[in-house]
């Protein structure tokens, strides 16, 4: 991951999917044909991916309580989306880890 700036690759949409609960996860650069996914060998690395049909696109939102939400996929289970506190690259991990609570703050309608 990059150092945070004004860039379309840091601004990301949640598309609701119908009566699920879910979203799919898109960046404005990229737009809604590349969304986050998980490798379907290897559920613990995210990826972005041409959309389709396929349950690591389908991620669910939820509060951990102190305004930060932790974000999972319906393939990788219990693991939620985390970040190495040395490289900030992104991982698919247990527990409940600082690289596990993210802010979300609306910018736009995009």
């Amino acid at each position: 991951m990059a150092p945070s700036g004004n860039y379309s690759g840091q601004f990301w949409q949640f598309i609701p999917q119908p009566s699920s609960g879910t979203y799919k996860i898109c960046s404005m650069f990229l737009g809604q044909n590349r969304v986050l996914d998980v490798y379907g060998n290897d559920k613990t690395k995210p990826h972005l991916a041409t959309e389709g049909n396929y349950s690591g696109q389908l991620w669910t939102l939820e509060g951990w309580g102190d305004s930060t939400w932790r974000l999972s996929n319906a393939y990788s289970g219990d693991l939620r989306l985390d970040t190495y506190s040395d490289t900030h690259e992104p991982f698919m991990g247990d527990g409940d880890h600082s690289g596990q609570h993210w802010t979300i703050t609306a910018i736009r309608k995009i």
